[in-house]
């Protein structure tokens, strides 16, 4: 389970904090990429459904692009699907977290199209 964010195929996807790139899957779904970056605060997080240009092993620092948004064989849709892991186990996302969250993303979907 996670959140989707549509946005436009090319919409950077940048890292919510720093953290260390743990996995990254190719062709994850409909001929998309997945990455997994363990964050600064224990969390883990997975961004799905993108093309991914970080590598395993590399430190990111918040607000450092580790992707973009492309469209997916499946359906055609363009998305990031954010999932967030708290500490080693799942657990859920707090609505204040996950509001943030889509803050983030919106906001640089905006200065993006600002500029």
């Amino acid at each position: 389970a996670g959140a989707d964010f549509h946005a436009d195929p090319g919409t950077g996807v940048v890292s919510m904090t720093d953290g260390e790139v743990m996995k990254v899957s190719k062709n994850f779904y409909g001929g998309t990429d997945a990455v997994e970056i363990k964050n600064s605060d224990g969390t883990i997080a997975r961004y799905t459904e993108i093309k991914v240009t970080v590598e395993k092993g590399d430190l990111v620092s918040k607000g450092q692009k580790i992707g973009e948004v492309i469209p997916n064989n499946d359906d055609g849709q363009s998305m990031l699907h954010l999932e967030v892991y708290m500490g080693t186990g799942s657990g859920p996302l707090t609505d204040k977290k996950m509001h943030r969250i889509m803050i983030m993303f919106q906001v640089k979907i905006i200065n993006e199209e600002t500029t």
